[in-house]
Order: C-alpha cells, then structure tokens, then sequence
C-alpha cells in the first residue's frame, strides 16, 4: 500500500511540474523591424535611402506643400508615430502594413518615427522638393559619365560657377538651379553635399536656390558622388549667391 502511495505521489508530482514548465514557456522574441518600406505623396513615390534614413520625395511645379498627406507602409508589426501628436497611427499588422498618414506641412521637411514591436524607434527625415514652373528663371545643370571617362562632367554650369540671385530674374543670375545627373538609373548610392554638409541622397535631380542660408559674395559648392559599374565617382560644382 505504501509504495502504490508513493508511487501515485511522485507521478502527481511530475505531472505537475510537466504543466508547469509548459506554462513558462519562453514567449517568442518582439519584432525590432521598424522601417519605412515605402513613402509616397500625391501618387509620387519618395525615394528612401535607408542608410541615411533620409526619404525624398519630387512633386510637380505649383504642387502645394503646407498640407500633404502622405501613404507610408511600414515593417510587420511596426507603427509610425504621428509628429503632431506622438501618438502611434492605426494598429500593428500583422505583415507589412500600410498608413494614411494625417495632413502635415511639408515646408522644412518632417521627422517621422517609427515603433517596433519591441518599443525600440527609428526617425526618418522626409523631404520635399517641387520643381520650378518652365516660365520660372533658372539655370540647368547636368553631371554626366560620358563613355571611357575617368571622372564624371558637367554641362549647363558657367566657367566661373553658377550664379545664383536673391531676387534673380534674369537666366543670368536666377534665383534657384535645378542640377541633375544623367543616366539616372544606372547610378546607385546617389548623394549630395553642400559645402561639405550632407544635403540630400537617392534622387538624382536636386534644387538649389538663393536663400538666406548662404552668405552673400562667397563661393559655395555642391558635391555629387555617386556609383556607377562599381565605380565610385564625385563631382564639386561651385556657386555664389548675390542680392
């Protein structure tokens, strides 16, 4: 009798431990995803650059900016959080999901954070350029690789520079210039410096115009570096900004 006690003892014991080691479980790890899949605006698709996480996103001339809102999909289980508020946008999908974002001024750029599924956060710098209308003032500038070149040219720019006015009417000196590279789509890793200072990346067309942020009378200059063939190449255009 005692050792039949004994026996159905132990085995209440390990039927107990058995259920209690399955209710401890180990949970499955939270998702750390937290990027920005896609970004568009006005149907206009921005173009991301992870590494910078840096989004840009070109509309046409006379577009409106102080009031955009923008389509953003982001990674599985991840949410973006609203910049006027703080607050998360929807709830976490399953898979990667995509956001009607509210109506935002888009005039200096916007920050947008995004929240994994474990609380960590990672800030995008969204940016948006609208292009000059035709009958505006400006000066085209091109870098282009023509065949067996060893460094990359630039056609459309002054010997001297680009000349850009504050309250420039003439083609002379326009207030802004619209510089671009050639063959567009065979370039990769595409960025833009502006005396130095990451300006931009990914876009392969950029406007620069005379504003207050340049000292007047002094030389400025833009930098594209870019890949081609494998082949990292730069390229420094100077500028000077007068009234």
């Amino acid at each position: 009798m005692l050792k039949k006690s004994l026996f159905w003892g132990m085995a209440a014991v390990l039927i107990t431990a058995s259920f209690g080691f399955m209710g401890c479980a180990d949970e499955p790890p939270k998702s750390d995803a937290k990027s920005i899949i896609a970004f568009s605006v006005n149907d206009v698709e921005g173009a991301i650059d992870e590494d910078a996480k840096r989004i840009a996103v070109t509309l046409p001339a006379n577009s409106e900016v102080t009031a955009l809102s923008p389509v953003v999909v982001v990674s599985k289980a991840a949410q973006i959080i609203d910049p006027g508020t703080g607050a998360a946008i929807g709830e976490a999908g399953e898979a990667a999901n995509q956001k009607q974002l509210p109506a935002a001024d888009f005039t200096y750029g916007k920050n947008y954070v995004v929240k994994a599924e474990d609380d960590s956060t990672q800030t995008y710098f969204v940016e948006v350029t609208v292009l000059p209308e035709e009958t505006e003032q400006f000066v085209a500038v091109t870098v282009a690789l023509p065949n067996n070149a060893e460094e990359p040219a630039v056609y459309g720019a002054p010997e001297g520079g680009v000349i850009l006015s504050r309250y420039g009417k003439t083609a002379n000196a326009p207030a802004m210039a619209l510089i671009s590279v050639d063959g567009s789509d065979l370039w990769k890793s595409v960025k833009w410096y502006i005396d130095g200072t990451l300006f931009t990346s990914n876009v392969n067309i950029i406007i620069i115009k005379a504003e207050s942020d340049y000292t007047l009378s002094q030389p400025h200059a833009i930098t594209f570096v870019g890949t081609k063939g494998g082949v990292e190449y730069s390229k420094t255009i100077g500028f000077t900004v007068v009234k």
